[in-house]
């Protein structure tokens, strides 16, 4: 399952980036997620 929940986070903060290149809140994003993390 470990592929799985890796593959899932690489795709969630894939998205993220896409969605937030326009917004300048991208680093804050990943800084989000990396902390959850």
């Amino acid at each position: 399952m470990e592929f799985i929940k890796n593959l899932a986070l690489f795709a969630f903060i894939y998205v993220a980036i896409l969605f937030s290149v326009g917004t300048g809140t991208a680093n804050d994003f990943l800084e989000y997620v990396f902390v959850y993390d």
